[in-house]
């Protein structure tokens, strides 16, 4: 008891209208597992690297990222320690080379919440 719990808006790029899913996690959950059960809800496999950008800038540099070749690694991070604000947005790349991009919105963030392992609350397209 005590960590933050997050919902999010999680949506491939173009697609928030359309296809996206609302999930839950809690803050003491790494943004790898986070990122792998996005990866899941959309019917992509975990096979590929991944990179996560806290901003809008489009480039080869991800913060965080699987392969740790740059960055810091993901499984290490816990979402509470990103310092995540309401309605602010990251990105996730999928498979590097092919470039899939997810945009995560943060709907909400409730305080002094339960542990949950990320969960989708509401879905919508394929």
């Amino acid at each position: 008891m005590g960590e933050n719990r997050y919902t999010l808006r999680v949506y491939p790029a173009g697609g928030g209208r359309e296809i996206y899913r609302i999930m839950e996690v809690s803050g003491n959950c790494s943004l790898d597992s986070l990122c792998r059960a996005i990866f899941r809800t959309f019917d992509f496999g975990d096979r590929h690297d991944y990179g996560i950008r806290m901003d809008e800038k489009y480039g080869t540099s991800f913060p965080y990222r699987s392969d740790a070749k740059s960055g810091k690694c993901p499984d290490r991070i816990l979402i509470d320690t990103l310092l995540l604000k309401n309605r602010q947005r990251f990105f996730l790349h999928y498979d590097l080379k092919d470039d899939w991009i997810f945009t995560v919105v943060v709907q909400s963030i409730a305080g002094n919440s339960e542990q949950i392992a990320p969960v989708v609350i509401r879905e919508k397209g394929p």
